[in-house]
């Protein structure tokens, strides 16, 4: 009985993994009891098998949420808090935050955007930029990218209403102004070398290492509405990551 549970197990493993493999970033998995209505199995082996998949780095699973599809094993997982809380972060830190650069201007989506947002080539989004700074000293610089294509009134509207805002962040934007409620975001972190322009910026000398942190943010349907790039400097802002035995 034990070495038939171990190879059913087996058995829905591979499957669910060939099937979730297959699958685009950010697609949100069915509920557990419509998996094992499809797959045949009882409801401890489909958790067991998710257990398994979230090891993997194929699937991240979010409280409330749902189960979601995840393409990188060396992505982290961000919550809503760090997404929510820069400004909030360098206050309590004893710092007056501010943005030394708030602008937003239209373009239209190249390959890499329009993956990373699932939206069609040239289709119309709005780019944020910003710097954030501590006590007047620059600490980040992020561009993001919002698919503005699928909210009314396109960039002429957003960029109204960002431009009337200019304190408040995109999430708030999109929540209050459009209903639109992220709920977590895939990012990746890699070490980036400064170049002449973010040298300007974050006032550091050309070839300084940064921290790169690009992240798509998607609401609790699983469908992206923004993709970041945040170039941080950490020899004033530090980033920590807590990592926990699962």
């Amino acid at each position: 009985m034990a070495h038939f549970r171990k190879s059913l197990y087996r058995e829905v493993l591979d499957k669910l993994r060939a099937e979730i493999i297959e699958l685009p970033e950010g697609t949100k998995l069915p509920p557990i009891d419509e998996l094992c209505e499809k797959l045949r199995v009882s409801r401890t082996i489909v958790r067991e098998v998710l257990v398994a998949l979230e090891r993997e780095g194929l699937i991240v699973r979010k409280q409330g949420l749902g189960t979601f599809v995840i393409k990188n094993e060396a992505f982290v997982h961000t919550g809503i808090e760090y997404l929510r809380g820069l400004f909030n972060i360098i206050s309590s830190s004893g710092r007056a935050p501010s943005f030394l650069m708030n602008e937003c201007e239209k373009l239209f989506a190249n390959r890499e955007i329009a993956k990373h947002l699932n939206l069609e080539l040239n289709a119309q989004i709005a780019v944020a930029k910003q710097l954030y700074a501590a006590d007047g000293i620059p600490v980040l610089y992020a561009e993001t990218f919002v698919a503005i294509s699928r909210l009314p009134g396109y960039f002429e509207k957003f960029a109204g209403i960002f431009h009337a805002n200019s304190e408040k962040i995109l999430f708030d934007i999109l929540e209050k102004e459009y209903g639109v409620s992220i709920k977590y975001a895939v990012a990746e972190i890699k070490t980036f070398l400064s170049n002449k322009k973010l040298s300007k910026l974050l006032e550091i000398p050309e070839g300084t290492p940064l921290v790169f942190l690009s992240q798509i943010h998607f609401d609790g349907d699983g469908i992206p509405w923004m993709y970041s790039e945040d170039y941080v400097n950490t020899s004033i802002f530090t980033l920590k990551l807590v990592r926990k035995r699962i």
